[in-house]
């Protein structure tokens, strides 16, 4: 059994286990084709057979406009995930392709135009582009997957760019590190997961949604100024705002760990003999607990004064507050300049989710708020891993600490596989009066739960097909 108290490893390793993984030079270049590659109708003309075919799959990619250009890349694309979805033996296959279809399409109910067709199908079509799509290719579905939402909000080309760029190095990323996994038999490979974990490995963007955290400018904070610019949020790039504006290159690199920063992170972790054990049990309590108390360790807690003059930082040359920044790229970078990290449970989760996700790890946030009356301040919440460990096929969670015997709203992050409804508000039925402050679909919530019971669940694991529903369920 996998228990809620972790211990550090040794801190030595083991010179043949130093490896680089290293991801595919930028998806700039265009692979050669042979000219016997299938044409798009004659792929999509297999797809379209009502019996042995999957005819709603050839119309989401009839929709794509990437389908309107009739070139290699595009044939290639086309007949290679035909044959990911007509050749599969793994049930997953056809499983991730049916809640694309359900699901990857966003709503018309955008301040400003998304595009009207299947924006996760979109991506798995870019990678078909780019990469040779595997038998059973479950990576690359859960790529496309967590990332079509990304396109759904781009602003411009520079945007859906840089989401192109970034999933065709992530891809080769994760095959990589799953080979170096394949070295060790008591770990089990990325492929072999269920479904739901492959999803929060493939998810870069932590938790989006800081757990409902979006503080307003106070104009000119030390000049005793004291107006809310409502409009424009003092933790920059918050998921929030492109319910009503769109996501720029900039706010998409803010607001997802980039593949140097996984790359760096993956040499680090092996450095540190996290594969110096004999049962993923330890190897998955061991990851978990070296990056958490390598994040406690070197933590600054800021303490900012909420009020005219608050305390303010710089990242990548932006003012935002010192909390809830949820950059992990910038954490990062700052650890290895400075040796510190900034921030609170929200800010230093990032990091832990990069730590982890770098090794082979899938997790999620998990966070609890705590209701009126119990003596902890209005809004207060901490957040912690939920992290799928294999053996068990369960998923764990740190575990809680603070007012245990108190009543508590749990939320646990949901990566936006299902994008109908993802922005639709909630408000918590602890705190009545606080409306569009927390994000339902962005979270699974569990209502009003005893902290001591919450871990005696916890710590027994919750089952792959619950994280499933969770993770799924239509909106």
């Amino acid at each position: 059994m996998l228990g809620l108290e972790y211990f550090l490893p040794p801190q030595r390793a083991s010179p043949s286990l130093m490896t680089t993984v290293t991801p595919s030079a930028s998806a700039s270049s265009t692979p050669v084709i042979k000219s016997t590659t299938p044409t798009v109708e004659y792929t999509l003309a297999d797809l379209d057979d009502p019996k042995t075919g999957f005819p709603a799959l050839a119309n989401e990619i009839r929709k794509l406009p990437d389908f309107s250009q009739d070139t290699d890349q595009t044939r290639k694309a086309a007949n290679q995930i035909a044959t990911l979805a007509l050749g599969s033996t793994d049930p997953q296959v056809r499983e991730a392709l049916n809640i694309m279809i359900r699901g990857g399409t966003p709503p018309q109910t955008y301040a400003y135009k998304v595009p009207d067709w299947n924006t996760e199908i979109q991506a798995l079509f870019w990678l078909a582009e780019q990469n040779e799509i595997q038998k059973d290719d479950t990576i690359a579905l859960a790529i496309a997957m967590s990332h079509g939402i990304f396109i759904s909000l781009a602003a411009d080309d520079d945007a859906r760019n840089a989401v192109y760029s970034d999933i065709n190095r992530f891809l080769p990323f994760l095959r990589s590190v799953n080979s170096y996994l394949k070295e060790f038999s008591w770990i089990k490979p990325l492929e072999r997961y269920p479904l739901e974990a492959k999803l929060a490995l493939a998810w870069r963007g932590n938790d989006l949604g800081r757990f409902g955290r979006i503080y307003y400018n106070l104009g000119n904070p030390c000049a005793g100024a004291y107006e809310i610019d409502w409009n424009v949020p003092a933790n920059i790039h918050n998921f929030y705002e492109f319910k009503s504006r769109p996501m720029t290159s900039r706010d998409y690199s803010f607001d997802t760990i980039s593949i140097d920063t996984l790359q760096d992170m993956h040499n680090w972790m092996v450095s540190q003999a996290l594969f110096d054990y004999n049962d993923l049990t330890d190897y998955i309590g061991s990851t978990v607990g070296l990056s958490r108390g390598f994040v406690e360790d070197h933590t600054v807690y800021p303490r900012p004064r909420y009020g005219p003059c608050e305390n303010w930082i710089y990242v990548n040359g932006e003012r935002t507050r010192p909390t809830n920044i949820n950059n992990a790229n910038y954490t990062w970078q700052l650890y290895k300049s400075t040796g510190k990290i900034l921030g609170v449970s929200d800010d230093y989760n990032a990091l832990i989710d990069g730590l982890i996700k770098s090794v082979g790890v899938p997790g999620v946030s998990l966070d609890f708020i705590w209701g009126p009356g119990t003596g902890v301040p209005l809004e207060e919440s901490h957040e912690v891993m939920f992290f799928y460990e294999g053996n068990q096929n369960k998923w764990f969670s740190e575990s809680i600490s603070n007012h245990l015997s108190d009543a508590m709203d749990v939320f646990i992050f949901r990566p936006p596989a299902i994008q109908l409804n993802y922005f639709n508000f909630y408000t918590p039925h602890i705190y009545p009066g606080y409306e569009d402050r927390f994000l339902p679909n962005l979270y699974r919530k569990i209502i009003d739960v005893n902290g001591n019971d919450l871990n005696s669940k916890l710590s027994a694991g919750i089952s792959s097909s619950d994280v499933y529903s969770w993770f799924f369920a239509p909106s």
